[in-house]
């Protein structure tokens, strides 16, 4: 694909067109088809792009322009005039950057806090977390109080990235997956009790979410229920540790078995109820009333012996 067709295709009022050109430069990239001349021609037609806000792949703007011409990009997502809280996609630019290792200014970054803090708009919120996260990734002095302010911030989004945000500063990132390898290699019983309450409440999240309550008491993850319930109840997520209750008082003994298959006995029972028993309380466990993404986090930050590097 020629640079001269690639740059009027970024050029075209079609967002998905554009989307499609992005694309096919960073294919290029990565697959070092792409010749200084190319990489020269669709820079700066693609950094008018870098900062503006779309749906269909041109959010992919900043990360591109970074592996065209690094240096050349920083100067051009970092210039002080774009490095603002009202600019137009700036939760990407700053995401781009930060997956790239780029640090910025921490009184830059407070600035855009100060202007995205009390706005209510998505990209906002966006812009606001990945801005924390950025200040956490640096190490800055006002990171700590900063993050644990966003921490109790109305907006449930600029929670999770504070939390999240909170981990990174702790040097905490993925601390789950750390825990996921850990329960594969050495299993369920050599989890510290922490590790099993996070893990156990993740795996109910995500188990009902994919398939609702029946899957998870039918999949193998039900057999670790009690620690889930534990789990809940260490977390502090009280509205769903009462949802979850509700959910176990469906079966017959009060209770599901932890024997998979006894388990799949008492489901079969409760199904031939209804087609979907626990409909109610699956929509109630959506709502997320306890933002338990959030509690987790500052649980884990509170156990972080457990979550650290060297996991144990």
């Amino acid at each position: 694909m020629s640079a001269p067709f690639v740059v009027t295709l970024l050029g075209d009022r079609n967002e998905y067109v554009r989307s499609r050109a992005i694309r096919a430069i960073s294919s290029a990239v990565e697959t070092d088809r792409a010749t200084l001349a190319f990489r020269q021609k669709v820079f700066d037609p693609l950094a008018r792009l870098a900062f503006r806000l779309a749906t269909s792949g041109a959010d992919d703007a900043p990360r591109c322009l970074l592996a065209l011409d690094k240096e050349a990009a920083i100067r051009v997502l970092c210039h002080p005039q774009r490095m603002r809280g009202d600019q137009e996609n700036l939760h990407n630019v700053l995401r781009a950057l930060r997956e790239a290792d780029v640090t910025i200014a921490e009184d830059t970054l407070l600035r855009i806090i100060s202007v995205v803090e009390n706005e209510t708009s998505r990209s906002a919120h966006r812009s606001h977390g990945e801005a924390l996260m950025m200040l956490a990734a640096s190490g800055a002095a006002a990171a700590d109080v900063t993050i644990r302010s966003a921490i109790e911030h109305p907006e449930q989004r600029v929670r999770e990235y504070a939390a999240k945000a909170l981990l990174l500063a702790q040097g905490l990132e993925n601390p789950v997956d750390k825990v996921w390898d850990k329960y594969r290699d050495e299993g369920w019983q050599n989890l510290s009790i922490a590790q099993r309450h996070v893990l156990a409440v993740r795996i109910l999240t995500d188990e009902v979410k994919n398939g609702g309550f029946l899957q998870y008491f039918v999949n193998s993850s039900g057999d670790n229920w009690p620690d889930a319930e534990k789990g809940l109840v260490a977390i502090g997520a009280n509205n769903d540790l009462q949802i979850f209750r509700e959910a176990l008082a469906r079966f017959s003994a009060g209770e599901p078995s932890v024997d998979r298959r006894l388990r799949h006995k008492q489901t079969a029972e409760i199904a031939k109820q209804s087609d979907r028993p626990f409909e109610a309380l699956e929509k109630q466990f959506f709502k997320d009333s306890d933002a338990r993404e959030v509690l987790l986090m500052k649980y884990i930050t509170k156990h972080a012996e457990y979550f650290g590097k060297n996991v144990e």
